[in-house]
């Protein structure tokens, strides 16, 4: 629950950080949360049980839940989205306007990947399955002077 929590806050975050003027402080910040969060996620390794330290109520304890398996996947999307994410520096000019929007979305997906892996009601599975391709869908059209970029957004739609 922690690293999606921490993933959806720092999303917002990057959000803010995106109105500095240099946006060579994204790419690290990203990387840092993501390493922070892994680190975080880890730590749940051998707590069984569904969440409820942080909700009382059966409802929304019962949604999620923290086992090895979950921990194990949620490390795996993590341990990718840290390995992969320099990668994409070639993709995404450092000049671009969106850049802080780019490793938002990005944040945004792994909050939803996270979700589906560590759902423990039907509900949470489609949340995070949603989650997941609207983020996807917002990266897909996301550069607007690309003739593929648009073709590809409205293909999703």
């Amino acid at each position: 629950m922690l690293p999606i929590v921490l993933l959806s806050a720092f999303g917002i975050v990057n959000l803010f950080l995106g109105f500095l003027r240099s946006n060579r402080a994204l790419l690290p910040f990203v990387l840092v949360v993501l390493a922070l969060v892994f680190g975080i996620n880890l730590l749940d390794w051998n707590h069984t049980g569904s969440i409820s330290g942080l909700f009382d109520s059966p409802y929304v304890a019962q949604m999620l839940t923290v086992d090895n398996y979950s921990v194990a996947f949620s490390g795996i999307v993590l341990l990718t989205a840290l390995v992969l994410l320099p990668f994409s520096r070639s993709y995404v000019v450092a000049g671009e306007p969106n850049l802080a929007e780019y490793y938002s979305l990005l944040l945004f997906s792994l909050v939803g990947a996270i979700m589906m892996v560590s759902y423990n009601h039907l509900i949470m599975l489609f949340v995070g399955i949603e989650i997941l391709s609207i983020s996807m869908y917002c990266l897909a059209g996301s550069d607007k002077r690309n003739v593929r970029s648009n073709e590809a957004a409205l293909k999703y739609f």
